[in-house]
């Protein structure tokens, strides 16, 4: 991780993510899920990618939430995140 906002998250990957990709970035005690703005080649490095911050979840919710039990867990839950980020509502479990 080289650097995060709140409304954002910068880091370096060892292989490129498209633009528009929902992520999961774990740390501490919480997940966080963006959507890649940008991923570009660094020499010798990898990739540097930087993503819109849209959800911060703690791990302890996304079982609750419905992600238990689906092999499409995080899938599912920025599907459901992305519905909710297009009708505007940024509040609540994802359904």
């Amino acid at each position: 991780m080289l650097d995060v906002s709140c409304s954002g998250l910068g880091m370096v990957v060892r292989e490129e993510i498209p633009v528009g990709s929902w992520i999961r970035v774990e740390f501490g005690e919480v997940a966080v899920f963006g959507e890649v703005r940008y991923c570009r080649q660094q020499a010798g490095v990898g990739f540097r990618l930087g993503a819109l911050t849209d959800w911060v979840v703690a791990k302890s919710d996304l079982a609750r939430w419905g992600n238990s039990g689906r092999s499409d867990g995080d899938a599912h839950l920025c599907a459901s995140f992305r519905q909710m980020k297009s009708s505007r509502t940024k509040y609540g479990p994802p359904v």
